[in-house]
């Protein structure tokens, strides 16, 4: 999203777009919930994954597009259709942002001389096959670290969280330096990291399973093998026989965990600065730009008199990018 709206005119057109993005991800977020709130409603009475009619949960959503679109002609097609579109839309998007962050950040910054257009059309485009090749051979391995969508999101938050937690840090903690912000994001990366390979570790080996709804097959109309039965899922979310520890948390606690872990962090770095080595975080030279509307008033005058026009005018009137 980033790219687009850099990519458009003016201050205010980039917030019209953010806008728009944030109204569609919601809604797109609430069909997806929705969905899974009819998969359950349809088949809570007759667990397709313990018949065998689905071999796994990400199958789930097909079955149900089958069951439910099937007498229509055409609509099961254009359901597979729009999976393959959005699929290789967001890979495409995603290799395009990757051949530019090695160009830009790890290229351009240690050659001596400006790169020519040949060199800059091939490098990015054996950054695209190199990283497509690598996102080819993961999948194999993706196949056996369980479920999509579970591993899509712990692999995220390892980045992003602490991503998150330096916005954080330079918006509402101005005694917070760069260095302290930079060591309170390494252990945030460092946590995330050790969370989520030691939680992947554990779900490969059985030791314990997310908390899941109680299904039956005692309402299913067909045949099947093993016989009917009630089946139930743990509740704690942890086998009882292991003991719960940090990587046992949910997954969906791990953007949260990620971005407090490096603030946390950050601040106690400021704090014993201050009190060891004379840091002083009154004396940061902060532009008050960078920081919440609502902290600029504490900052001192003589830091912030100057700079109120250009607040003033960067927050009423629109700006070219």
């Amino acid at each position: 999203m980033i790219q687009r709206y850099l990519s458009l005119p003016t201050l205010k057109a980039a917030r019209r777009a953010l806008i728009l993005f944030l109204f569609g991800t919601t809604a797109v977020l609430s069909l997806c919930c929705y969905n899974g709130l009819l998969i359950y409603a349809m088949h809570h009475d007759c667990d397709p994954l313990s018949t065998g009619l689905a071999k796994a949960k990400d199958q789930l959503v097909p079955l149900l597009v089958m069951e439910v679109l099937a007498i229509y002609p055409g609509l099961a097609g254009l359901f597979v259709a729009g999976i393959f579109s959005a699929a290789l839309s967001s890979l495409s998007t995603a290799l395009n942002s990757l051949s530019a962050i090695v160009l830009e950040d790890f290229c351009k910054p240690f050659v001596k001389k400006p790169l020519t257009e040949f060199q800059v059309r091939y490098l990015m485009r054996a950054s695209v096959l190199v990283f497509g090749t690598i996102a080819v051979v993961l999948v194999v391995v993706v196949e056996k670290m369980g479920a999509v969508l579970q591993l899509s999101m712990s692999l995220g938050p390892v980045t992003l969280g602490p991503l998150f937690g330096l916005f954080i840090m330079g918006m509402f903690f101005p005694r917070i330096n760069g260095t302290c912000a930079i060591i309170g994001a390494a252990g945030g990366l460092l946590t995330m990291s050790y969370i989520v390979i030691r939680s992947q570790i554990s779900i490969a080996l059985g030791e314990f399973t997310f908390a899941e709804k109680p299904v039956t097959v005692e309402g299913c109309a067909y045949d099947f093998t093993p016989l009917n039965r009630t089946i139930t899922f743990p509740t704690d979310g942890a086998d009882s026989h292991v003991e719960k520890s940090l990587h046992h948390v949910s997954f969906l606690y791990y953007t949260l965990i990620g971005s407090m872990v490096p603030t946390i962090i950050g601040y106690l770095c400021a704090v014993i600065k201050s009190f060891t080595v004379g840091y002083r975080p009154e004396e940061l030279d902060i532009d008050p730009l960078l920081l919440a509307p609502f902290l600029r008033k504490y900052q001192k005058p003589s830091k912030t008199a100057h700079m109120a026009e250009v607040i003033h005018e960067f927050e009423t009137k629109d700006v070219q990018l």
